[in-house]
């Protein structure tokens, strides 16, 4: 084990002894600190990127996405390769399974007109599944589990063309515990691919701040 994973696993031992002590602390300090310092923190974030002008749920494709993209896929399956044995390999990423639901999913009769696109264009309810789980890569006991949670939502019955060849007559939707994803972008979502291989994902938030 090197430094950067001696350091690595340091921080992560400090984060997992809070984790022993937040259900007694958790209501007060949410009560009197989680707004101003989710606003501290958001502020600290927004005031070095670069307005792009980009509107509410806009997204713009970064130089060379596809080829990060594809470097990303390459870096995860390293990593499954070497922590599995050949027929025992579980997923990259939201690996830990905490349940999946039945569920029906219903579109509003008093959506905006600004928000009636696609499965939302008309009022309907469809059939669904819903998965919910653990961050990953790997699924340890919780207590040792401190990213966040994971939503999947397949809906069925849903017309139209699919961007995968795979499946017909389904959409998928997905959504995470937190008001924003873990990476801002695929270039900084290698960077943490990278740094998990390593063993030093904790270093990755740490050169982020």
């Amino acid at each position: 084990m090197n430094a950067r994973q001696r350091l690595n696993d340091a921080v992560l031992g400090c984060v997992l002894l809070e984790r022993r002590i937040d259900p007694y602390v958790r209501p007060l300090f949410d009560r009197t600190l989680l707004r101003p310092l989710q606003a501290a923190v958001q502020w600290c974030v927004n005031v070095r990127r670069r307005d792009e002008h980009l509107g509410l749920a806009e997204e713009r494709a970064v130089p060379g996405e596809a080829a990060v993209a594809e470097a990303i896929a390459q870096q995860m399956t390293r990593f499954v390769r070497r922590q599995y044995r050949p027929g025992q390999a579980q997923r990259a990423g939201n690996t830990k399974t905490y349940g999946v639901v039945h569920a029906d999913f219903t579109v509003r009769d008093d959506l905006p007109a600004r928000l009636r696109h696609g499965v939302f264009r008309t009022p309907a309810t469809y059939r669904a599944w819903v998965r919910f789980a653990g961050p990953g890569p790997l699924a340890p006991p919780d207590i040792k589990d401190n990213g966040v949670l994971s939503i999947g939502v397949k809906l069925l019955g849903v017309d139209g063309e699919k961007l995968l060849d795979d499946e017909r007559w389904t959409q998928d939707f997905t959504g995470i515990s937190a008001p924003a994803f873990t990476t801002p972008d695929v270039v900084e979502n290698l960077r943490l691919q990278r740094h998990v291989f390593a063993g030093t994902p904790v270093l990755y938030f740490l050169d982020r701040s």
